[in-house]
């Protein structure tokens, strides 16, 4: 693609700007901007990171030196040049005015892929980056399975597209690329107002993209299977292994010009996605969809009476801390206080960890990053039931993707620490442990006399959805896990072993609760919550809800 304002033109004029700064100067220089220029191995000057003009005047201020303070503002006009004003340009023969002007529009909102326009690609493909993933796009756009599929697919997969090699180092195999254009586009689809479920789907589908590759270098069967069961894994949220097969085969299909490369690995890429199909629905003949409540933001939630009350605290500093607070006792209407219609305290089903200092909160932060794939041990209230006493007296009560939760047992499994996605898939998936992965499903399959396949599709149709709209919508299954929670012994966990444990991934955290008494046994109150949680859960928006004793 031709662009008014190439990227050599842009790297010259800002390598003649730069060119009398020492290195930490520099590298200011480069951290204000978001990109870098540097020379490889071979001695070629190239590009890594976006230019863009997003940091403001504090930023400006961390910088003491004049000169580079000088250098930031003569650099400015060029960024503004290659991104906001740029565009492409008709070529006469490949790019017609009218798909000119439409790949600049795309570029208006993702100016990031201006780095890759232009970008020389390892010998193996034909083409440069910026060409080879148009042609990515148009292999998945004309991919027979592609009008079939429902919007919020097509969107993910078009991103997915666009964003697939964003990364990619030049000249040379970058084995990485696949991570780091992930992680990259999970943040830069931010400014896009996507839920977080799709920037994790679209973060999936590149990461793995290069799944064939690593297939086919298996050394043995074992180790195949092994990876196909980890691809199964991430890729098994909704039909996001269908999506990562179209990209993979679309990505083989626009390496060489005739179409050779495919050609080459076609047979294996037609095993290796059977395969894949399979692993995926062993992992979902199994899934666990835990109805939990929406909860409100504190700003939702409506004040009033001796059931929700705005309290102030203060912290160790003398400042006041404001939270709402909401009390739940039996035939308490939640709808009356900003919950969804027909939501209750019988109904009030959630999925908690409790803790008790901010280091653990931090790290609860931390794992709800793309890259990260420890697992959180958590329980299940089951609020009408009565089993909400958990290991700590306060917490995060969590909104956990019903994909996302990996195990649910009745009571403590004694997992222990460390808990990783890849212990989940070799122990409780795949291993020993399986019948902690199957309980729920089990049960439901037997309550409902259900195949495997029968479950599945009602899965589908019920995960991720409270238990007063499964009621609404699927009776049958509202009844039934209703039923499996009644008969199932209550463990309750007052500081002991006992209770139920549900291994969950990245989830939402929408709330803080307390429970139970204190030291003194009088009745927990909002005041004995940590001073962290409390101003948690004020500067989130987070309501502070009291479970019962």
């Amino acid at each position: 693609m031709t662009i008014q304002y190439n990227r050599n033109s842009f790297i010259n004029d800002i390598k003649d700007i730069v060119k009398d700064l020492d290195k930490k100067e520099l590298m200011k220089v480069w951290d204000y901007f978001g990109f870098e220029i540097s020379v490889d191995e071979s001695g070629r000057t190239v590009m890594s990171g976006y230019p863009a003009l997003i940091n403001n005047g504090e930023k400006l201020q961390e910088i003491e030196n004049l000169h580079t303070k000088a250098v930031i503002e003569r650099i400015k006009p060029y960024v503004k040049k290659f991104t906001v004003d740029n565009k492409i340009l008709p070529d006469g023969r490949f790019v017609s005015p009218d798909m000119a002007q439409t790949l600049s529009d795309i570029l208006k909102g993702l100016p990031e892929l201006y780095s890759v326009i232009g970008k020389v690609q390892h010998k193996t493909h034909d083409y440069t980056v910026d060409i080879h993933t148009l042609a990515v796009l148009q292999e998945c756009i004309n991919n027979q399975y592609f009008n079939a599929l429902g919007n919020k697919d097509k969107k993910a997969l078009i991103l997915a597209c666009l964003l697939h090699d964003i990364t990619k180092t030049e000249h040379c195999i970058d084995k990485s690329h696949p991570k780091n254009s992930a992680y990259d586009a999970y943040f830069i689809l931010k400014k896009f107002g996507l839920e977080n479920s799709e920037r994790l789907n679209i973060y999936q589908l590149i990461k793995n993209h290069d799944l064939l590759e690593h297939c086919n270098k298996a050394a043995t069967p074992e180790e195949q299977k092994n990876l196909l069961q980890r691809y199964a894994y991430e890729l098994r949220s909704d039909n996001l292994a269908e999506l990562a097969i179209m990209l993979t085969k679309a990505d083989l299909k626009s390496v060489k010009r005739d179409g050779s490369f495919f050609e080459k690995y076609q047979d294996v890429f037609r095993e290796v996605s059977r395969k894949l199909r399979t692993e995926v629905k062993q992992l979902q003949k199994t899934a666990i969809p835990l109805p939990q409540t929406r909860i409100p933001k504190a700003s939702e939630l409506k004040a009033y009476g001796v059931n929700v009350e705005e309290i102030t605290t203060t912290d160790s500093n003398g400042n006041e801390i404001k939270n709402k607070v909401l009390y739940l006792k039996k035939g308490l209407d939640l709808s009356k206080y900003g919950f969804d219609k027909g939501v209750s305290a019988e109904n009030f089903n959630v999925i908690v960890h409790g803790f008790d200092d901010n280091i653990q909160q931090v790290m609860l932060d931390a794992l709800d990053l793309p890259d990260m794939n420890a697992l959180l041990s958590t329980s299940y209230v089951f609020w009408e039931k009565g089993n909400y006493h958990t290991f700590r007296p306060q917490g995060f009560i969590k909104n956990i993707p019903a994909d996302n939760i990996g195990v649910a047992y009745y009571r403590d499994f004694g997992s222990g620490y460390q808990k990783t996605e890849q212990m989940l898939i070799n122990d409780y998936i795949h291993g020993e442990s399986y019948l902690y992965r199957k309980y729920f499903s089990d049960l439901m399959k037997k309550e409902l006399n259900l195949s495997d396949e029968e479950y599945i599709d009602l899965y589908q149709k019920i995960k991720d959805k409270p238990i007063e709209l499964i009621e609404k919508e699927f009776p049958y299954a509202a009844y039934a896990i209703r039923n499996i929670f009644s008969q199932m012994e209550v463990l309750k966990r007052k500081f002991q072993r006992d209770y139920n444990e549900v291994l969950v991934g990245k989830g939402q955290t929408t709330g803080v609760f307390f429970v139970g008494k204190d030291k003194n046994n009088n009745v927990y109150k909002p005041e004995n919550i940590p001073e962290f949680l409390r101003k948690y859960a004020q500067d989130n928006d987070l309501p502070v809800i009291y479970l019962g004793e």
